[in-house]
């Protein structure tokens, strides 16, 4: 049943979304039955069943897809879902969401002329996008899809704001 829900993934990535799933659910009736959460309205049981999601390890860069397939919602749903659920739990989801950005940011590759980054998390595209155009430096383009082309200038600043080092134009 959860390999028709998710849309047929290969088996080991089956596996280890079961075993998330089976985790967060466990720490999710654990906490109903003690106490440490009790939400009040569909929104809060979804944020909190989102957040117990990410915490036993859905990375944040598959949740959006996951979290339209298992509540069978929209992908734009989806991603409102998984931007009210980073909202609430900022302070507990914010390094699962650095994290997810430093490795998109350490994935990127030069084309000679500017960084090529693959962002296909809301998320991350929105810390990273909203960061650049603070700043004053080029605001990053879309190449195609969730490729983005950024300046070298604007890359090495995310990456500083992300707490990585420069990387060198290879």
């Amino acid at each position: 049943m959860l390999r028709v829900v998710l849309g047929d993934p290969p088996p080991a990535e089956l596996d280890r979304l079961a075993r998330v799933i089976a985790r967060a659910g466990a720490r999710e009736a654990f906490d109903y039955a003690t106490g440490v959460a009790m939400p009040a309205t569909m929104a809060d049981l979804r944020a909190y069943r989102i957040f117990r999601l990410v915490k036993a390890g859905m990375r944040l860069s598959e949740a959006e897809s996951v979290v339209a397939s298992l509540f069978k919602v929209a992908p734009a749903s989806a991603r409102r879902l998984m931007q009210t659920a980073v909202a609430r739990f900022s302070a507990e989801l914010g390094s699962d969401l650095l994290s997810t950005v430093k490795d998109t940011l350490e994935n990127a590759g030069w084309d000679g002329e500017k960084w090529a980054v693959l962002i296909p998390s809301r998320l991350v595209q929105e810390w990273l996008l909203d960061r650049a155009r603070l700043s004053a430096l080029p605001n990053p383009s879309r190449a195609q899809g969730a490729l983005w082309r950024l300046s070298d200038e604007t890359y090495q600043y995310l990456r500083g704001l992300a707490g990585l080092s420069p990387k060198a134009r290879t």
